[in-house]
């Protein structure tokens, strides 16, 4: 994938996350080609292989992207409440709601995932009944694929519940999940 800052490459990877989405609005990720996805952005073939190598590229550069904006950069280091990290995530993904809504009907939820895991990660606590709780790598896994489930349940259902009520909800949930752990 093309990592420079020149702004005519930039440009080109705009306008071919633009395509690609324009496309799965009407087509299955599986039927879109290289050749639709340049036509739909007006960039030749040789344009998108200097840029990137597979569709799949695209979608990836566009989630790193997104992926800035699901969490606030300023939160990273903070000990939180676990509702409000999550409450962070429901937020960034509601910033980007109709190409996340698109990503979850195609079924392209895997390709949040990694980011994801990574982002939270960062977070080195959260606050868990006044207690400092250390976020390790089993502990990231696991609420990063129950944020990305809640989102795709979310998503998918006609009766939102309020992303304050569904962040309190998961947090309560894992909460007395996490206790029940340590006194078993």
């Amino acid at each position: 994938m093309y990592e420079g800052n020149n702004p005519i490459a930039l440009q080109s990877k705009s306008w071919l996350v633009d395509a690609l989405f324009k496309l799965l609005e009407t087509t299955p990720y599986e039927k879109i080609t290289i050749r639709s996805l340049c036509a739909q952005a007006d960039l030749s073939r040789q344009t998108f292989y200097n840029i990137f190598q597979s569709k799949d590229e695209i979608l990836t550069y566009y989630i790193d992207q997104l992926d800035n904006n699901l969490f606030r950069e300023h939160l990273f280091g903070e000990s939180l409440p676990l509702d409000r990290v999550i409450l962070e995530f429901l937020n960034g993904a509601e910033r980007n709601s109709e190409r996340m809504k698109l990503l979850v009907h195609r079924g392209l939820e895997g390709f949040i995932l990694k980011p994801l895991s990574w982002r939270l990660s960062r977070f080195s606590t959260f606050v868990d009944n006044g207690e400092d709780t250390l976020i390790t790598p089993y502990a990231a896994a696991f609420l990063s694929g129950a944020l990305l489930q809640l989102l795709v349940v979310w998503y998918k259902r006609d009766d939102h519940i309020s992303k304050e009520e569904l962040a309190r909800t998961l947090a309560d949930t894992i909460t007395r999940t996490y206790i029940c752990a340590l006194s078993a």
